[in-house]
């Protein structure tokens, strides 16, 4: 499908990948104090000071609580905190950081776990308010450990992992970048302000938007085309001053260019209920690799309702994302009350550009000397809250979303293990 003709525009739809109605200037305080339905606070303090860090999953000899109260929502110092215990308790486990430091001060961390070469990288918070990505991606991969530690299965809701698969999962090797925007997480977690951006004093960037590869959406689209992206420092998808001028979007493309093991990305997001997968610059298609975004031939035609034009993708890698999506969609969707949906991002109405998805299939597609291929998938966990911050979740859906997102990720860990789209590197002539 044609993203839908119209002016350049910052109306959203209903997903954080493309943006969101809510994505206006605001600072409202949307703390709800709604009693049936209570929202999960923010933690104080660091529960990981003294006890190795846990997910949501039950391991044989743990007491099952499934049914018990949801703990807080880990701050930005707990989720540090939890990646420096994995790495002190586990040999496997090394701690990284990036040399991009925010406007804040703060580090960009990330772990890499199992397999010494990761094939998977996964991040979350990316968008600030976006609350339980970070603690659902941290809490799986820490359940992984301390599952293989005991030889033990692993449960969320009901679907078992066998202690066979949980090594295999970690066979795969992970690289974890659990809050890539933390100034933004930080400050959503004490304003609870409903805050997407980062906290660039020159104007907050939507992180989002700020990578490499497509960009420039002035060039690469028809004029008419409706993008999902804004040149308006006030707006929610500020897209930034030029491509990776955000100290937090330089960190992700570092981590994802430094190992040429990875095959592939995950990107965690709320809400929605989908997995995506792809370009979003437009349809894709198999056929002609001269249909393509570094082809200036094809500059101020793409997107257009009777443009012929497709991206070109490889039809092996098309077939690993279509497949291993359907896959994270059928097992998330499994005792949920709505079904995932899997389908390219390329569907919705409107073209994304400038996204992390893009930064990872990016190197490969512009034919760079070296560049090793990378699938680009993203998760929307879950549905919109029903009180004030629609990304901020009650109880019932903390608890079912760390689940999903679980055993979304569970899934394509062991299709990777099991050699879903083997490693491709361009040569260099």
């Amino acid at each position: 499908m044609k993203p839908r003709q119209a002016l350049i525009s910052t109306l959203t739809v209903s997903t954080c990948v493309l943006g969101h109605p809510l994505d206006q200037p605001q600072q409202k305080n949307y703390a709800s104090t709604n009693q049936k339905h209570p929202l999960v606070a923010i933690g104080n303090g660091d529960r990981f000071r003294e006890r190795l860090p846990r997910g949501m999953g039950i391991i044989d000899g743990d007491q099952d609580t499934s049914d018990a109260t949801i703990p807080t929502i880990l701050n930005l110092a707990e989720i540090e905190s939890g990646l420096d215990g994995l790495s002190r308790a586990y040999d496997d486990v090394h701690l990284l950081v990036s040399p991009s430091v925010t406007a804040e001060g703060r580090q960009i961390k990330a772990i890499r776990a199992g397999a010494t070469k990761p094939r998977v990288i996964i991040t979350s918070g990316v968008h600030g308010r976006e609350r339980g990505g970070p603690d659902h991606v941290f809490g799986l991969v820490a359940d992984l450990l301390a599952a293989r530690a005991r030889n033990s299965s692993l449960r969320y809701g009901s679907r078992i992992y066998d202690a066979e698969s949980v090594r295999t999962a970690l066979s795969a090797g992970i690289l974890l970048l659990p809050v890539v925007n933390p100034d933004g997480l930080a400050y959503d977690q004490l304003t609870s302000s409903c805050w997407r951006k980062n906290r660039n004093p020159a104007g907050a960037v939507d992180i989002n938007r700020n990578f490499n590869y497509t960009w420039h959406h002035e060039r690469l689209f028809a004029a008419d085309v409706e993008i999902a992206v804004s040149d308006d420092a006030s707006q929610h998808t500020y897209r930034g001053t030029a491509p990776l001028s955000e100290p937090e979007s330089r960190a992700v493309a570092g981590f994802l260019a430094g190992d040429p093991s990875l095959t592939w990305f995950l990107d965690v997001h709320s809400f929605g209920y989908k997995v995506m997968y792809g370009w979003g610059v437009d349809d894709m298609q198999t056929v002609d690799p001269g249909q393509n975004f570094a082809n200036s031939s094809y500059d101020g035609r793409r997107g257009s309702s009777d443009s012929s034009y497709g991206e070109f993708i490889e039809a092996d890698d098309l077939l690993a994302m279509e497949t291993v999506s359907h896959r994270i969609a059928k097992a998330m969707s499994q005792g949920s009350p709505r079904s995932y949906e899997a389908m390219p991002i390329a569907s919705f109405a409107r073209a994304a550009t400038g996204s992390s998805i893009d930064q990872a299939m990016g190197p490969y597609y512009a034919g760079e000397c070296g560049a090793h291929r990378i699938n680009g998938l993203a998760i929307e966990f879950g549905s919109s809250g029903r009180f004030g911050c629609r990304h901020y979740p009650d109880v019932d859906s903390f608890r079912m979303s760390s689940w999903q997102v679980a055993v979304g990720l569970m899934e394509l860990l062991l299709a990777a293990a099991e050699g879903e789209a083997e490693t491709k590197t361009v040569k260099c002539s």
